[in-house]
């Protein structure tokens, strides 16, 4: 179990990263009086954040250093940074593909599990608005072959998906890369329809579906241990205070297109966080518990 000086340090070097990609400077005087932490190890923060982004310094404060970045910067860098900075809660639509370095890249590849060479293809093709065609094989061995429009690449859970147009199905489709083979270009067919991909590209939660029928209203009771850090790090992007309690926690709602954009963030704060309604998403969890629990 980590020390609690050591959960500091990491709530205290996401803030940091959250501030630097939001293009704000840091003093090692302001880090130290913001965190109530001495100078020496303010420094020894932005040394440890330098060891993946590219920083300059200029008057004692540390920024992002962006024509580094762009001369460094690969075809990967900004699905990598922008799942890079998700995972730490970190707002990344203010980044482009320019703002990059190769160790935070390597770190990316490393921890997150991309198949690159599939990843550069797939960006390849996002890029050059080019269909393509894959064999794919799902979670029950099921081989099947698949024409897509590729639209764009998420991270979420320890693997990387694609979000795509499937015509065959006439459907958006989410794909799991490390189960897709022999991905190869589609001639003959048109360009996705412009409307189709702008709702795609909206997407942020690999299980989110842009053409739901219906929405589903999920409301949690975040106890006083919990509450106060999802008040800083939403569960996900539709997060609204509802009833802040007395004791200290809260109740918070959620707008999803399907139970998986939130269960898996539930189980994770189990104990501390309650389902109070749909009945449907407690039943659903509770059924995984058995299953474990038998196992």
């Amino acid at each position: 179990m980590k020390s609690n000086r050591c959960i500091d340090r990491i709530d205290r070097l996401l803030a940091l990263v959250s501030k630097l990609t939001r293009m704000e400077p840091l003093s090692f005087r302001q880090i130290a009086e913001e965190h109530n932490v001495s100078e020496r190890t303010a420094r020894r923060d932005i040394h440890k954040i330098k060891e993946f982004f590219p920083l300059k310094q200029s008057d004692g404060r540390w920024q992002i250093d962006l024509l580094e970045s762009q001369r460094r910067h690969g075809l990967l860098a900004n699905s990598l940074l922008q799942a890079f900075a998700e995972n730490l809660r970190i707002e990344a639509s203010c980044l482009d593909a320019g703002r990059s370095d190769p160790h935070l890249v390597d770190f990316a590849v490393r921890y997150h599990r991309l198949p690159r060479d599939l990843g550069e293809k797939l960006l390849e093709m996002m890029i050059g608005d080019q269909n393509a065609q894959f064999d794919y094989i799902d979670k029950e061995d099921t081989l099947s072959h698949r024409c897509i429009a590729p639209v764009k690449l998420l991270h979420a859970q320890g693997f990387w998906y694609l979000i795509a147009y499937d015509y065959d199905r006439k459907a958006q489709r989410t794909f799991r890369l490390d189960h897709i083979r022999n991905l190869r270009p589609l001639p003959g067919l048109p360009p996705l329809d412009p409307q189709i991909r702008q709702r795609l590209e909206k997407i942020r939660d690999p299980w989110q579906q842009s053409d739901a029928p219906e929405t589903i209203r999920v409301l949690l009771y975040a106890d006083p241990e919990a509450a106060p850090y999802l008040r800083d790090v939403p569960l996900h992007p539709t997060q609204k205070l509802e009833d802040p309690h007395t004791d200290g926690g809260a109740v918070f709602s959620y707008t999803l297109s399907h139970p998986m954009e939130l269960l898996p963030r539930i189980k994770s704060w189990i104990p501390h966080l309650r389902i109070l309604q749909p009945d449907s998403l407690k039943k659903e969890l509770l059924q995984e518990l058995e299953i474990y629990c038998r196992q």
